[in-house]
């Protein structure tokens, strides 16, 4: 647009800012949202959090007190829905109890802050290993640090609640699994969740996180949010930064968003993308050089 003209009811996120500084940018054209909402499930989404804690109807030692009883439910003989590879409790419970504190001391990092996010275990995430759905990868392939995304994540606040089932090595759609379980779809129990960020899909449907992240390449996002009846999204090529992910297909595979409404998925992805992207961009360029191809025969028919 030139001169004056400015596009109605458009805001733009100021792309460079610290991930709580663009997630505040996004919050801020939800106010409409916040104050009428209109989902016809009773779901709670990021903004319902932010706005429970702030209220003080709820803290977040609460919420992950009751978000541990339902996993150990959900882990069952008798329900086994498989939703996580990974989690740890002291770790998340820790989490919630920092959270806690800084609403209490109102200082809350961001409309993130205390909310339940699952991370997919093809993404970096501590204190976790990340298997990408196998029983051997974490062995030969250590993790030492947080993924991009992920960090930015925990700087919102976030609480982090554990490595989420997976297709093996991302390769399939259906999400069955024999090393870690079958993820079931919370909608039917003898259904399954799709793949392969099959436990991310099932966590967000089931209702114990707003949202999730995965890993897209063909599918792998959008698919088992198709199944699970949740919002996927898969970002634009060099959006959000590849490192910290497992190299499985990383020229078309993406950091993509699972999440409970459209509105939550803008909130994460507020937050996660970042210039530091640019690091898979580049290194996706592949060179040419055809002057080594001159005078080549090709064939003689």
């Amino acid at each position: 647009m030139t001169g004056k003209e400015e596009e109605k009811e458009v805001i733009c996120v100021e792309y460079g800012a610290s991930p709580s500084e663009q997630v505040g940018q996004a919050s801020g054209c939800l106010q409409s949202i916040l104050e009428a909402p209109k989902y016809s499930f009773s779901r709670w989404t990021i903004l319902d959090y932010s706005r429970a804690y702030n209220s003080k109807l709820i803290t977040p030692r609460k919420v992950i007190d009751r978000f541990l009883s339902a996993v150990h439910r959900s882990s069952t003989s008798s329900m086994q829905m498989s939703f996580f590879i990974n989690f740890d409790a002291e770790d998340m419970l820790r989490q919630a109890t920092m959270s806690t504190n800084r609403y209490e001391q109102g200082e809350a990092l961001s409309v993130l802050d205390g909310v339940p996010i699952a991370i997919k275990d093809e993404i970096d995430c501590m204190p976790y290993p990340t298997t990408g759905g196998t029983k051997w990868m974490h062995k030969v392939r250590g993790c030492k640090d947080d993924a991009e995304c992920v960090r930015r994540l925990r700087s919102c606040g976030a609480i982090l609640v554990g490595k989420t089932n997976m297709h093996e090595l991302g390769a399939g759609t259906s999400g069955i699994n024999p090393h870690h379980g079958t993820t079931r779809n919370p909608y039917n129990v003898a259904r399954i969740a799709g793949g392969s960020s099959s436990g991310s899909a099932a966590v967000v449907a089931a209702g114990l996180c707003p949202a999730a992240l995965g890993v897209d390449g063909g599918g792998s996002v959008r698919m088992p949010a198709a199944l699970c009846g949740v919002v996927g999204f898969k970002p634009s090529f060099g959006r959000i930064s590849h490192s910290g992910i497992l190299p499985l297909n990383w020229t078309v595979g993406m950091v993509g968003i699972l999440a409970a409404t459209v509105e939550d998925a803008l909130l994460v992805y507020a937050a996660i993308t970042s210039p530091k992207s640019s690091d898979q961009s580049e290194t996706a360029q592949v060179r040419f050089i055809f002057s080594s191809h001159y005078n080549l025969t090709l064939g003689i028919f």
